[in-house]
């Protein structure tokens, strides 16, 4: 006797179950009911093969084999809510609400599903929000956010989709409120006419709650007194904060993260001398960073926005450039201390130094010595907004110009440090492991190149 065997598969890629079934019309594709486990609990699964057999070649006995119980209409959501015990309902709503979470690119807010299954998810997300399953609210919300493949973008339905989460949630998270608030923002809902008001409400309960871009779009709101009273010196402090916060995180290597908007800011508030000194060199060195960042950031995520970030921070690039008078840049960086090897140390727990003689030049080679437990050591921001560099480093050489003398106190060529002092009695600079002095430098200056 030839039997039809239906092969499924509970979650893409996964290991394949067979099944018998008499209903022709089942191919690949189809979704369908099944039994599953000892207590025979129905289960939604993907139908990835059919053929047929006969008794010998089946893969069990065909009186020890499941059948599918039955195949999940187009509208299976509608058909899932047949008069079936509450039980199995609960189950394939289940089934149906992890479909959205395995569909959905929730950084990227796009669809994941096969091309074909695009009318399939496009009706469970519709049909789920009208559930309140929250998540296919917060699918809509985002696909509706700047459209996707799947839903075209409509500003109105991603703020209804945010303002129900938000009602029905326990615990909404923070970028909903971000999301309303950029919504208002830029009157995305109105037709271009912002609701600043509601824009500052909602970026502030979202800076409440942890998220970055409230707290800067805050900061924009009190630099231009837009929906509260303009206040730069509360701005500033805002900004201030962020850019340590970001700073860290783009040093830990997470490329993703918010330092480029953050020191794009703090570069106008020092550009215009906004609840900060007025310090043009500062804002150029600011800009700068913003520019590696940004484009960091662009190669590893693709958010809403960035290319128009970073055209903003080009145009401020450019202005901040043409004010600086035309000696301000140069080749090489000069100093009467080792300051980049200190600013390298700074959040440091210590140094891997050396002091090495070449070519008849001596020159100071540190590396960050801080490794996280994955081996990886943390990086540092090297500025230098005279000669346009701005990069993510662990080691610093600089160059010791004119030398009195260099003195390494220890039996190895390479170091430990984790402090540095200048001897103001005689002016030599010490490079301490605890008390202890490792490489003592007296020298006219101390300059870095390419």
């Amino acid at each position: 006797m030839v039997r039809r065997i239906i092969s499924v598969e509970f979650t893409p890629g996964g290991r394949p179950y067979t099944y018998l079934s008499d209903d022709e019309s089942i191919v690949a594709g189809d979704h369908v009911i099944v039994p599953v486990g000892p207590e025979n609990e129905e289960k939604l699964a993907t139908v990835v093969r059919t053929f047929s057999a006969g008794e010998e070649e089946l893969p069990y006995p065909a009186e020890k084999m499941k059948k599918v119980l039955r195949k999940l209409s187009e509208d299976f959501i509608d058909d899932a809510s047949q008069a079936v015990p509450g039980s199995i309902s609960d189950s394939i709503e289940e089934a149906l609400r992890s479909k959205i979470l395995e569909w959905t690119d929730w950084e990227k807010n796009e669809c994941t599903a096969p091309e074909e299954e695009y009318d399939t998810y496009r009706e469970l997300v519709l049909k789920g929000a009208e559930k309140d399953w929250p998540e296919a609210l917060e699918a809509l919300a985002y696909a509706s956010y700047g459209g996707n493949n799947v839903f075209p973008t409509n500003w109105k339905k991603s703020e209804e989709c945010l303002l129900r989460l938000i009602e029905i949630q326990p615990e909404p998270l923070p970028h909903y409120y971000n999301t309303l608030g950029y919504i208002y923002y830029y009157g995305r809902s109105t037709g271009g006419v912002p609701q600043y008001e509601k824009a500052y409400q909602y970026f502030s309960i979202g800076a409440i709650l942890g998220a970055y871009e409230s707290r800067y779009k805050l900061a924009d709101m009190l630099v231009d007194g837009k929906g509260v009273p303009k206040n730069v010196e509360a701005a500033a402090i805002l900004v201030k904060s962020l850019y340590k916060e970001n700073r860290d995180l783009l040093e830990e290597g997470k490329a993703d993260c918010k330092f480029a908007d953050v020191a794009l800011r703090l570069g106008g508030l020092h550009e215009r001398g906004d609840g900060v000194e007025q310090d043009l060199k500062a804002a150029y060195a600011l800009y700068l960073q913003a520019s590696y960042a940004i484009k960091e950031r662009m190669k590893v995520v693709d958010f809403i926005g960035d290319k128009s970030v970073a055209e903003h921070i080009e145009e401020a690039l450019g202005r901040a450039r043409a004010k600086l008078p035309e000696d301000f840049f140069r080749d090489s960086y000069h100093s009467q201390g080792p300051f980049l090897i200190g600013a390298l140390l700074e959040d440091s727990e210590g140094l891997d130094m050396a002091a090495i003689e070449k070519d008849g030049n001596w020159y100071l080679v540190a590396r960050r010595a801080d490794a996280d437990e994955d081996g990886q050591v943390k990086k540092h921001l090297l500025t230098l907004a005279e000669m346009n560099i701005c990069t993510l480093t662990d080691t610093i050489v600089m160059r010791i110009d004119e030398p009195e003398e260099v003195r390494v106190l220890a039996p190895t060529s390479s170091v430990y440090i984790n402090h540095i002092t200048l001897s103001k009695e005689d002016g030599h600079w010490l490079f301490m492991y605890m008390d202890h002095p490792m490489i003592v430098v007296k020298a006219k200056e101390f300059s870095f190149e390419l």
